[in-house]
């Protein structure tokens, strides 16, 4: 070997044995994502454009805002801390703002393709023992074809489109639900 590259490996190793993770004891990801940044009422979290053009722009407070009442709607309905939650949706603000109301209750977010057939969803959301799916309308069709076969999902919130069966309005639950919300503290093996 040659004397340089000795030399670095001696050091790598002993870098590699002395290194230890900062893992704090409480985390929990809505905090830094979204609640740390929300005191500051215009700073912008995500610009977003529609299929038509349309152009928004929301920030951490109004992210915070919404993901505070969805937090508490989640937990009118059931689904708390470990809970599983399927999220099939496409990029656009739901997403953004389910993710962190999954977070600030101590759930589990499981994100899912779009381009996901019945089989593979259904293999994912049982697999994980899925209590919730927030979906929207395009992708309502493929839950309704294994819902049967879904035994612990719960609730499934419908972003738009219209409910055909069971499905919980995301708009509708989220207006009537507080926009309090004290976020669940977690810890790094929760």
């Amino acid at each position: 070997m040659m004397p340089l590259l000795s030399r670095a490996m001696g050091d790598w190793d002993a870098i590699y044995r002395r290194f230890r993770w900062d893992v704090p004891e409480y985390f929990n990801m809505a905090d830094v994502v979204c609640d740390r940044h929300a005191h500051d009422r215009s700073r912008v979290a995500l610009y977003y454009e529609d299929e038509s053009g349309r152009e928004e722009k929301f920030t951490f407070a109004e992210i915070q805002q919404k993901a505070n009442r969805l937090a508490n709607a989640l937990l009118g309905l059931g689904i708390g801390r470990g809970d599983r939650v399927g999220l099939i949706l496409p990029q656009r603000p739901e997403t953004a703002v389910a993710h962190v109301a999954i977070y600030k209750i101590g759930a589990i977010a499981i994100p899912l393709a779009n381009l996901f057939g019945p089989d593979a969803l259904q293999y994912r959301l049982s697999d994980s023992s899925a209590k919730a799916v927030i979906t929207d309308g395009e992708n309502l069709p493929k839950i309704h074809k294994i819902r049967d076969k879904l035994p612990a999902l719960e609730r499934v919130l419908l972003v738009d489109g219209r409910p055909e069966k069971d499905e919980v309005e995301f708009e509708k639950v989220i207006a009537s639900a507080s926009a309090s919300f004290r976020t669940v503290k977690t810890k790094a093996d929760d």
